[in-house]
């Protein structure tokens, strides 16, 4: 006999949390859910260890149909060493809506997620002409999220709407649209239908459509809505249309609307979809990277800075590069610049100080930490301590930038010439530039 799990319940006062710790559960061929949530209350399902969830044809990996539950599903974990793989039977998605069923209130905050659509479904979100309403949030990390035929990656299922909400530290390594003749959005609306996308604080996702869908954006012959904000880092790939197809659908855009023809049928011409112009007001920092659909799987970019827009202390700047290889475009947000520090500053905080300028900036590009100052004369200074903790965010390299005058530092030598206290200093005085660790002299390294 091979067991279910069914949580139902029906307190809409208190939540009820049901933690699974090394669950491995197959009714792929039994025609059952593996794992279904009902009932009007809220219920968290908590992950420890490995757990792998497969459905039957017709039900989802881990099931919440709108019209069985109604209150709120949490999907958390308290690392992201406890996983979870959800895997839909056909007309299913992998975590969400079954069958003709459609799911909302589905909320991811914690551990590693692979979930992977049946026929027509979302990995997560909608079962087959399934509407989604989905939150990925916390420290969540989607390792994969598969649509199938045309349900998108995380949204709406096949002929379903997808409204994706992504924020806090989540992290989405992959969400993938379905193939099909109009397949799924890699984040967003079905096939045919629209997504309703939002992307806000430290988020990370990378996102393909599927045939003729946008990568964020709607399905095939579907449209998009796309609004981001905070230091978010995005990629996105449209989709091509299939060759069976191309004749009078057109490819998805990479952030936007799917593909469609001109007449809605087979006798019209192929129309690329839109891109949406994104609103970067809300921007604090991260990127985002429009990968044009015809890309190779494997191609490295080489970024040609082509506009440069410097950042103030009252607006983000951005800087906007090309992939000449492919076509692809990439627009970086630099944070608003910091009012220069006091002189006499005597702040221990763990952070690098610039005076005699009016304002600064820094980022990290590339491996290499960049201060830029808007002044002829200033100084970089800092503790060694501090260079320690930009190596270990993935810098070798610190660079300063005045008007006159850029230095670039080895991280590694800095760090050679003292303990973690160890103040430094880097003048610059017009085209000349003077270096201090403990008080000792070290142009050497310039």
């Amino acid at each position: 006999m091979k067991h279910i799990i069914t949580i139902i319940n029906n307190c809409t006062k208190k939540d009820t949390t049901v933690t699974i710790e090394n669950v491995n559960i197959d009714v792929s061929k039994d025609n059952k859910a593996a794992l279904s949530v009902k009932g009007e209350g809220d219920t968290t399902l908590k992950l420890e260890g490995d757990n792998t969830l497969r459905s039957g044809n017709g039900y989802a990996g881990v099931e919440k149909n709108d019209n069985t539950s109604s209150g709120k599903l949490t999907i958390t974990a308290d690392s992201n060493q406890n996983t979870l793989m959800a895997v839909g039977g056909s007309g299913g998605a992998g975590i969400g809506s079954d069958n003709n069923n459609s799911t909302s209130k589905l909320g991811i905050t914690g551990g590693t997620i692979t979930a992977t659509g049946g026929n027509y479904s979302a990995g997560i979100g909608g079962g087959i002409r399934g509407n989604a309403d989905v939150t990925i949030t916390g420290n969540a990390v989607i390792k994969k999220a598969q649509g199938n035929y045309n349900g998108a990656g995380i949204g709406g299922g096949g002929v379903g709407n997808g409204t994706v909400t992504i924020s806090g530290n989540a992290v989405v390594e992959e969400a993938v649209g379905g193939t099909s003749e109009r397949g799924g959005a890699g984040i967003g609306g079905g096939g045919w239908k629209d997504g309703d996308v939002t992307i806000s604080g430290n988020a990370k996702v990378d996102a393909q459509g599927g045939t003729s869908a946008a990568g964020i954006g709607g399905g095939g012959s579907g449209s998009g809505t796309v609004k981001i904000s905070g230091n978010i880092q995005v990629s996105a790939k449209g989709g091509k249309a299939g060759n069976r197809y191309k004749g009078y659908l057109g490819d998805g855009a990479s952030i936007g609307s799917g593909g469609y023809s001109s007449n809605g049928n087979t006798t019209g011409t192929p129309v690329k979809g839109e891109e949406i112009e994104l609103d970067l007001s809300d921007m604090t920092g991260g990127f985002v990277a429009r990968i044009d659909g015809k890309t190779e799987s494997g191609h490295t970019h080489n970024w040609k800075e082509i506009s440069r827009v410097a950042a103030t202390q009252d607006s983000a700047g951005e800087v906007e590069y090309f992939c000449k290889g492919c076509g692809s475009t990439s627009v970086k947000i630099l944070p608003v610049m910091q009012p220069a520090a006091e002189e006499n500053s005597s702040d221990a905080a763990i952070v690098l100080t610039v005076t005699g300028a009016h304002a600064y900036e820094m980022y990290l590009e590339n491996a290499r930490y960049i201060v830029t100052a808007d002044s002829d004369t200033a100084i970089l200074s800092g503790r060694l301590g501090n260079l320690a903790d930009l190596k270990a965010q993935g810098a070798d390299t610190l660079v300063f930038r005045t008007k006159s005058r850029e230095t670039a530092l080895d991280i590694d030598a800095m760090l050679s010439l003292g303990v973690e206290d160890t103040r430094f200093a880097l003048t610059h005085s017009g085209a000349d530039a003077r270096l201090t660790v403990g008080g000792v002299e070290h142009n050497e390294l310039l």
